[in-house]
């Protein structure tokens, strides 16, 4: 009841306002809407119609604001249910590919990309299902296909390059980490890449270029790593020249070995070639340096075998003891050259110096397994020597 009230003074009002404005401007005034037609109207009417046609069209305009409104907003909902179902089914799919169920997954990828072309995780999943099974072809060619569409996305272009490896095939995997390094030439991940598919293919000044701009971007350990790696790569290129000669190559090595100093390789190339040349002496000396900074028995071994061979083996008895006790130390520098010392002395049969020499190793803690294992074997050949063939 109190609602029509309302409504009822609302139209009473309104009624007394419009004649209130009649009361008001009595007079006709001339309206022309077009040239030579005109119309002589109320100047009251003319303002209530001009005023009703203001809220119409004011009425119509929110209305179609509205309209649109709530088209977007319907359009929005839209979206974000297509969304929640898109990632709802990449969610089923990945808990198939978990499970190793192949095929299921894949069926599932395919309908994701049939809903959406575009969708970079759906295609490189489903690549992943294939290289799981242990078809890399085909995972290389759902990749491919992809690349058609983004060129230059370095996602699948590093997927390429591992899978293109993976197939034998390092120039495609060194294009593929090229096209990358247009996009991001300072990423370390893609220099280290690039440094190893050029060391495959051979092109070791390229390799060197990228690993020297490596070196650049790292600190720390990383640093110390890449610096030795520079190194090795430098070697691999001086040794692979087939044009440099015995002086060339010697004068390339000290090279390397002034920007790297005790790179072991660099020093055990250059012992040979002294060996080699007959330069004895000389080959100790690399020798020897390449041991101290590597503590591998290895460059002992050389040492010995080149004096033995030149019948020197008390020369190469001093050399390796000289090394493994310098003056002043109380206990053998290493139990590597230790243990290769006794042997050595066995080989001889220095036989009284070998059990001197295996007291000394007795020692020295050995915590590697390695070790005791050839700890085992020395004490075995001394055993031997001695006629306790048995405990031998």
């Amino acid at each position: 009841m109190s609602g029509r009230i309302v409504k009822l003074l609302v139209l009473l009002l309104i009624a007394a306002a419009v004649s209130y404005v009649f009361y008001l401007n009595p007079g006709p005034v001339e309206v022309t809407y077009r040239p030579g037609v005109s119309w002589r109207l109320p100047l009251a009417l003319v303002l209530i119609a001009t005023f009703f046609v203001g809220v119409l069209l004011t009425a119509l305009f929110a209305f179609a604001i509205g309209i649109k409104l709530q088209f977007a907003t319907w359009r929005v909902n839209r979206r974000a249910q297509q969304t929640k179902d898109h990632h709802d089914l990449i969610g089923e799919a990945r808990a198939e590919l978990a499970l190793g169920n192949f095929g299921a997954a894949r069926a599932l990828f395919q309908k994701v990309i049939q809903r959406d072309a575009d969708d970079l995780e759906a295609r490189v999943l489903l690549a992943e299902s294939y290289r799981r099974e242990g078809e890399d072809r085909a995972a290389l060619r759902i990749l491919e296909e992809a690349r058609m569409e983004q060129r230059q996305n370095p996602e699948l272009l590093l997927l390429a390059s591992d899978l293109n490896e993976k197939l034998g095939n390092p120039t495609a995997a060194h294009d593929n980490a090229a096209l990358v390094y247009k996009v991001a030439p300072r990423n370390p991940m893609v220099l280290a890449r690039l440094v190893h598919t050029c060391g495959q293919l051979g092109r070791f000044d390229e390799a060197v270029s990228y690993q020297e701009q490596l070196v650049k971007l790292l600190s720390g350990d990383p640093y110390q790593h890449a610096q030795e790696h520079l190194a090795g790569l430098k070697l691999r290129r001086a040794l692979a020249a087939p044009t440099e000669s015995a002086e060339t190559l010697r004068a390339t090595l000290n090279d390397i070995l002034k920007q790297h100093r005790d790179f072991v390789p660099a020093l055990a190339e250059l012992a040979a070639m002294e060996c080699d040349a007959l330069h004895f002496e000389e080959a100790t000396k690399f020798w020897l340096r390449a041991f101290e900074a590597s503590k591998n028995p290895l460059y002992l071994e050389r040492i010995a075998s080149m004096w033995i061979h030149a019948d020197e083996p008390s020369r190469a008895v001093a050399t390796v003891r000289n090394t493994l006790h310098p003056r002043g130390a109380k206990a053998p520098l290493s139990a590597a050259g230790q243990i290769f010392f006794v042997n050595l002395l066995l080989h001889l049969e220095m036989i009284d110096e070998a059990r001197k020499e295996f007291e000394r190793l007795k020692a020295i803690p050995l915590a590697d397994e390695e070790l005791r294992a050839a700890f085992a074997l020395v004490k075995a050949r001394i055993l031997e020597r001695e006629g306790r063939v048995d405990e031998a």
